[in-house]
């Protein structure tokens, strides 16, 4: 099986920009809704962030 034009090896620049933009951008709301008390929306963004991290480790 030829992987060279896989799926992950085509588009690797665009899902490992994607993956950086997941772990970096929730932070910005992140501190703010834990210092707040807001359990939901900050589970909410830790799964976006634990999202980007599989993300990263899939496109590598």
């Amino acid at each position: 099986m030829n992987d060279n034009n896989s799926l992950r090896n085509r588009y690797r620049f665009s899902f490992l920009a994607i993956a950086f933009a997941m772990i970096t951008l929730p932070a910005i709301g992140l501190y703010p809704s834990a210092s707040n008390g807001h359990t939901a929306l900050t589970m909410l963004l830790m799964v976006v962030v634990a999202a980007g991290m599989g993300l990263a480790i899939w496109a590598n």
